[in-house]
């Protein structure tokens, strides 16, 4: 970090990876919460999905509040891996 470019490389390069990684959980929610997957298709929410999105952000705002940090990210995905097994099977 003490190389002017460097510092200047990593500025420019940092809102790139995060639009990206937005872009990609916004196409994932669009298409998995609501089934939109072209511009030719109707929304199909699935109930499955939306119901294992809102106990995720049930128990990720809910320990946020009881802990007062928030929950470990591998915790969560394990959490929603079992979720998953759960509502859709092995």
């Amino acid at each position: 970090m003490k190389y002017a470019g460097v510092n200047a490389f990593l500025s420019g390069v940092r809102p790139c990876v995060i639009a990206m990684i937005l872009a990609t959980a916004i196409g994932m929610a669009i298409s998995t919460l609501l089934g939109f997957t072209d511009i030719h298709s109707a929304l199909a929410p699935d109930p499955k999905s939306i119901l294992v999105f809102a106990i995720l952000w049930l128990t990720h705002f809910g320990y946020k509040r009881i802990k007062k940090t928030a929950p470990s990210p591998i915790i969560m995905i394990l959490f929603s891996a079992a979720l998953g097994m759960l509502l859709w099977g092995v």
